[in-house]
């Protein structure tokens, strides 16, 4: 509820506390008859069950506010988004030709480490070929089923195979999974719809209306008076940049089809163009100077969470031009893990060398997507190095640590 600024009720002490001032109470108002309030005694058995029970209450509680919002958003038509499935083609080898048909039925279960596809066609390679392919369709939804070429290489277990079969890869990555929708995300988009005209005026009408038709997570940058070119001054027109939840561009079906839904909503005289956000990849390197005893896993964990997700295309405020070195520092060093900066360094993804100076986003119409970023943490114990390359929207994790071992400073 932190978004909507929902006060949450709360003890105004630590649980252990109020079971220790109750016990006092409980001790001095029996003049003495009560005494045993140890670990074990029955008394503080009890006065611990009847804070966790209040603390249960309370939790139940604040749910309610986002519970009652949600339920009045849903009589407007407004529901939670529950994620789609990703899908692909499938290519499969035999090692040879052979002298009878392979045909395996639709349901067909292949897998991508533990991701499993299912086949919605069948396989069927006809005597003397080597070769077929079958569409599929991911058993979950989600955006970690949008898989790289390559990824889906294995027949599931328990599923039909043949000793036949050379090889398994989808030659191109799917596409299409979107996460199911927290309800704080679809409060959000409800309530952005809520405020969105039937006529597109305001640039904030032309990205809600654009999200809403790209769906749940998406993201719109709404430019004035920039043409179909992207380079040329338009008067009288509205060029929207789309990206999906996925990270993926919108494909031109959907540029299409959102566009033709503006131009139905559009103020008379108004021309409105449609594209596909240009993602600008950037990696991070920072070097820190740790306070003595810190844990230099913990310390990677906070300034990496906080790097990305400031660098993050959903996150990413359009009226930002640049990437500010100064602004990267502070993120490093705003935690209770980090003495001070010793060098931050910023490089797009294509480029070998870093820079300490701000990076510019290319274009009007460019968001920042972190591909990676680099700590190099000194205490007094060592050095270590922390690398991790990750979809915006993961948790980082430490790779490697090299005490003693970090790269040159």
């Amino acid at each position: 509820m932190n978004d909507y600024n929902l006060p949450e009720i709360k003890f105004s002490e630590p649980s252990e506390v109020i079971v220790s001032r109750a016990l006092d109470v409980i001790v001095a108002n029996s003049n003495g008859t009560i005494s045993d309030v140890s670990i074990h005694s029955p008394l503080t058995v009890l006065v611990e069950g009847l804070v966790w029970t209040e603390q249960e209450f309370l939790a139940v509680l604040n749910t309610l506010p986002n519970a009652l919002l949600m339920a009045m958003l849903n009589t407007y038509g407004y529901q939670l988004a529950i994620g789609s499935a990703s899908v692909g083609t499938v290519a499969v080898t035999l090692t040879s030709p052979i002298g009878s048909d392979i045909v395996i039925a639709p349901g067909w279960r292949l897998s991508s480490g533990n991701l499993v596809f299912v086949s919605t066609t069948a396989l069927s390679i006809p005597a003397g070929s080597i070769a077929g392919s079958v569409d599929v369709v991911s058993d979950g939804v989600g955006t970690v089923y949008n898989v790289p070429p390559g990824a889906i290489n294995a027949v599931a277990p328990l599923s039909p195979n043949s000793p036949f079969i050379a090889s398994i890869s989808n030659l191109v990555g799917t596409s299409g999974g979107l996460d199911a929708e927290t309800m704080d995300a679809a409060i959000k988009r409800a309530t952005e719809l809520l405020h969105t005209r039937d006529a597109l005026i305001t640039l904030p009408d032309y990205e809600n209306s654009a999200k809403f038709l790209a769906g749940a997570g998406s993201r719109a940058i709404a430019i004035p008076s920039l043409g179909s070119d992207k380079l040329t001054k338009e008067l009288g027109c509205v060029h929207v940049f789309v990206l999906n939840s996925n990270l993926l561009p919108a494909t031109i079906t959907q540029l299409v089809g959102i566009s033709n839904n503006l131009e139905q909503s559009v103020v008379a005289g108004t021309a409105v163009y449609v594209s596909a956000v240009e993602l600008f990849e950037v990696s991070v390197k920072v070097i820190v100077q740790l306070k003595d005893g810190v844990s230099p896993d913990d310390a990677f964990e906070v300034i990496a969470v906080a790097i990305k997700n400031f660098i993050d295309p959903y996150n990413w405020e359009a009226s930002r031009r640049s990437i500010l070195i100064k602004e990267l520092e502070y993120l490093a060093r705003n935690n209770q893990y980090v003495s001070h900066i010793q060098g931050c360094y910023l490089r797009q993804s294509d480029s070998e060398v870093f820079s300490g100076l701000n990076l510019p986003l290319p274009k009007p119409y460019s968001l920042p997507r972190l591909t990676h970023i680099t700590v190099n943490m000194v205490n007094n114990l060592g050095e270590y190095s922390y690398g991790y390359g990750y979809d915006p929207r993961d948790t980082p994790e430490p790779l490697t640590q090299l005490p003693g071992d970090g790269e040159p400073y």
